[in-house]
């Protein structure tokens, strides 16, 4: 199972995709690895997306983005600088997908603060974003990361933004149903037990 559900029917084929300027690929890359890691469809460029495909990098792109159920933007001065992550994150804002934003730059080059402006800062804006200007303690980010997913998607209006994240709730819910059940089979043969030992004395 991809982990991802949908309200409205099975829509397992969804996934999260990781849209990246290439100065980051190492970590993206390591952030596709932990995300596949909670048994959740990932998107990557180089991990079949683009890599994998027969057309275009604009197609490749397109299927991305329309087989996504949120996309996660790594924001960088070179990301909002360069024309696929324009064309690919604006697409992703015009097809209606979530978008969870992620801090991927403390400081530009010139040393100045780096705030997304410009078509990232409007797409952006009053979104929150998840912290990875710092590349340790990455399986924390990415469970942030995650948990802003479920969020966001919780609250998206169109049915395929009302997808929900099932991974380790799901788990755990069965888990709990499994120990609810062996204390009820355990209950039970202490009550013909001891109902068995009454009758044994009378």
């Amino acid at each position: 199972s991809s982990g991802i559900n949908a309200e409205y029917g099975q829509m397992e084929d969804r996934h999260i995709m990781l849209s990246y300027q290439w100065d980051l690929q190492d970590m993206v890359h390591e952030v596709y690895d932990l995300i596949e890691g909670h048994d959740i469809n990932v998107w990557m460029d180089i991990e079949g997306g683009i890599s994998g495909h027969s057309g275009s990098i604009t197609e490749a792109m397109a299927e991305g983005v329309e087989g996504a159920a949120v996309v996660c933007c790594f924001m960088t001065d070179k990301y909002g600088k360069s024309k696929n992550c324009s064309a690919e994150l604006n697409y992703a804002n015009d097809s209606g997908r979530t978008i969870v934003p992620c801090m991927g730059q403390g400081r530009t080059d010139d040393g100045n603060i780096f705030r997304a402006s410009g078509w990232l800062g409007i797409i952006t804006a009053g979104k929150l974003w998840i912290d990875f200007k710092s590349h340790d303690r990455l399986e924390n980010r990415v469970v942030q990361l995650l948990n802003e997913c479920c969020a966001r998607l919780a609250q998206a209006e169109t049915p395929v933004g009302k997808m929900k994240f099932l991974h380790e709730k799901k788990k755990s819910k069965k888990k709990r149903s499994h120990g609810a059940k062996k204390k009820k089979t355990q209950y039970s043969a202490a009550s013909n037990n001891s109902a068995k030992s009454g009758a044994e004395g009378s």
